[in-house]
C-alpha cells in the first residue's frame, strides 16, 4: 500500500490520501493477472477544481474505485493525467451530481465506467467521445430523464454493455443505437 500525501485545489494542499492495493481481477478470464487498483475512500470531495498529484503508483494503476461516500460530489478532472493507464472507472453510490466534459478526456484505455447510484440529472454530449475502448457502461440509478442525442457516439465501437435501469428515461430515440 502506498499513500499520496495531498490533493491540489487551486494554490492550497489539502492532506488526503489515496491507498494504492494490488488486487487480483477475475474479470479478465483470457488473462487473469494482478491489477493496480487505487481506492479513494474517507476524503470530502466538495469541490470540482482538484487534481490528483501523479506518483509513480497512479501512473500504473488500471483502477480507480470511489464507493459508499455521499460526501464525493465530484470526480478528479482529467482522470487520464494522473492514471494514464486507467481501465476501469468505479465511482458508484456517491453524491455526483455532474460529470466534467473533460473527466475521460485522453482516457484511450478504460474499458469500464460504473457511475451508478449517484445523483445524475444529465450528461454532458461530449463526456465519452473518444473512449473506443469503452465496454460497459453503468448508468444505473440516478436521476436522468433523457439522453443526449449524440451520448452514445459512432466512435464508441467497442461497448457491449449500457445499464440505464432505475433513471427517470421515459423514451430513448432509435437514433442513440
Amino acid at each position: 500500500t502506498e499513500a499520496i500525501d495531498s490533493l491540489k485545489t487551486d494554490d492550497t494542499k489539502i492532506n488526503k490520501e489515496l491507498s494504492c492495493d494490488i488486487e487480483y481481477q477475475p474479470w479478465n478470464d483470457t488473462n487473469p493477472v494482478g491489477l493496480l487498483s487505487c481506492v479513494i475512500k474517507n476524503q470530502p470531495v466538495t469541490s470540482n477544481d482538484f487534481k490528483i498529484i501523479s506518483t509513480p503508483t497512479t501512473l500504473q494503476a488500471q483502477e480507480v474505485k470511489i464507493e459508499n461516500d455521499k460526501n464525493v460530489q465530484f470526480l478528479p478532472e482529467k482522470l487520464s493525467e494522473s492514471f494514464p493507464k486507467l481501465m476501469r472507472l468505479i465511482a458508484r453510490n456517491l453524491s455526483l451530481e455532474d460529470v466534467p466534459e473533460d473527466a475521460f478526456e485522453n482516457s484511450i484505455n478504460l474499458a469500464v465506467i460504473d457511475l451508478s447510484q449517484n445523483k445524475l440529472k444529465s450528461l454532458n454530449p461530449n463526456l465519452f467521445n473518444d473512449l473506443s475502448s469503452l465496454e460497459e457502461l453503468n448508468l444505473r440509478g440516478n436521476d436522468i430523464e433523457k439522453l443526449p442525442e449524440n451520448i452514445l457516439n459512432s466512435q464508441l465501437v467497442s461497448l457491449r454493455r449500457i445499464n440505464l435501469n432505475d433513471n427517470k428515461i421515459t423514451k430513448i430515440d432509435a437514433k442513440l443505437f
